[in-house]
């Protein structure tokens, strides 16, 4: 009837029409089709997420917040990174490519603040978070074997507790500094740590209280029968504590895995986060990751500067070593009084460290 009779019946007819019309048809989507406009759509995504995690090694978001957010007034001139360093530069040849005046300036530059505050916590929060580690192994410990020992798995629990709420205060001097989610992490983790630790504390209080009941004597008769009744009531609930509490130390294994990534993740952080903040500031390409004694060195060591141009007006000299050989002030800088506010380190050096206080500027007085 469609006049294909012929075809459907020949053996072998049909499947060499189909070949040549298939073969026909992929010669003519060549003609139609774009293949590499159609690759290039399925790798936009990628291409797209390797671009975004790229851009924050080019791009100054608090530089273009402030440049789009209405501000306080005008923000202080910084220099553009443009001079390099050798390859892991001494502290030597880092102080003598910065200039004395722009690192007393870096002192009290809201980010250098901010980061040298975080540097700080973070140098406590990771020896306290190895200090309270080996509890969760300790509870675990003290609740496993046929004699569980209560008591100690309390005090364990107790001081875990404590330990973390402890660190928790050090985190927050890390807030703001670091943006990459390892301080939520680390703190989700304590908070954690705290609930299961003070469930802890209650469940072998509880246990502890149990156990202590087991051979209690009855004493005869009516009240051997009620002993016997209320020691296997005793005996299931001590079980259903025991239970809960070893379920509880379980979980404290996943959360010190936890914790320990968080944390590793923060000590690398912190530095590479100061480092570019350092770079922006101070002008220097490929400036080094330093430890948080080596910033504070980089900002309190000048025993050799000249600082006769630098504004020195509310900058808050504490921690700022100086000579009074080599060390070069600001004319109307009141240098006797800057003494009296130092100590000298070791005595009999001439090298003083600031105690407390800015500067001390005389006021110029007309003939």
């Amino acid at each position: 009837m469609t006049g294909h009779d012929a075809v459907y019946g020949n053996d072998g007819v049909l499947d060499s029409w189909l070949d040549g019309q298939q073969s026909l048809l992929l010669g003519e989507l060549g003609d139609v089709l774009d293949v590499e406009a159609g690759l290039r759509e399925v790798l936009l995504q990628s291409s797209h997420d390797t671009m975004v995690n790229r851009l924050d090694a080019v791009l100054d978001v608090e530089a273009g917040l402030a440049a789009v957010l209405p501000g306080a007034g005008p923000t202080e001139q910084w220099p553009e990174p443009a001079v390099s360093l050798p390859q892991a530069p001494t502290m030597e040849q880092l102080l003598a490519r910065v200039s004395p005046r722009v690192r007393i300036a870096l002192r009290v530059h809201p980010d250098v603040v901010a980061g040298c505050e975080a540097l700080e916590a973070l140098e406590m929060a990771t020896p306290c978070w190895r200090a309270i580690q080996p509890y969760a192994r300790l509870i675990d410990d003290a609740l496993s074997g046929r004699e569980a020992d209560y008591e100690a798995a309390r005090h364990f629990s107790g001081e875990l507790d404590r330990g973390a709420e402890r660190l928790r205060h050090v985190l927050e001097e890390v807030r703001g500094f670091l943006r990459h989610g390892f301080v939520e992490s680390l703190d989700e983790v304590l908070l954690e740590v705290r609930h299961i630790s003070r469930k802890l504390v209650d469940a072998s209080v509880l246990a502890g209280e149990l156990a202590s009941r087991r051979g209690a004597d009855g004493g005869s008769g009516i009240r051997r029968a009620q002993a016997r009744r209320a020691a296997r009531e005793a005996a299931g609930h001590l079980s259903e504590a025991v239970h809960r509490a070893r379920r509880l130390a379980d979980g404290l294994g996943d959360l010190v895995q936890r914790g320990d990534w968080a944390v590793r993740h923060l000590s690398a952080e912190g530095p590479e986060r100061m480092r570019k903040v350092l770079a922006r500031r101070s002008g220097l390409q490929n400036f080094p990751t330093l430890e948080f004694a080596e910033v504070r060195a980089f900002l309190d060591d000048f025993t050799a500067a000249d600082l006769r141009t630098a504004v020195l007006a509310d900058i808050d000299l504490a921690g700022v070593r100086w000579s009074t050989a080599t060390t070069r002030w600001p004319e109307a800088m009141d240098v006797e009084d800057l003494k009296a506010r130092s100590e000298e380190t070791p005595p009999g050096s001439g090298i003083f460290t600031v105690r407390s206080g800015t500067a001390t500027i005389r006021e110029s007085v007309d003939a």
